[in-house]
């Protein structure tokens, strides 16, 4: 069973939106850990990159 999209353009992209900016988070997130865990500076600093992308997308939304 699939779900219905939106008729409205805007209300699919808004959705659209929301899951990027939700998976960008959990993306920044396991960089974020992977780096701490593994002492990796180039992970970390890749965590603040999607955190700041993510914060972009919120500030569309």
């Amino acid at each position: 069973m699939t779900k219905e999209l939106p008729k409205n353009p805007d209300e699919r992209q808004r959705r659209t939106l929301w899951t990027v900016l939700l998976l960008n988070a959990a993306i920044a997130i396991g960089f974020f850990a992977t780096g701490a865990l593994g002492d990796s500076s180039a992970l970390i600093a890749n965590g603040l990159d999607n955190t700041s992308d993510s914060f972009v997308y919120a500030r569309a939304a």
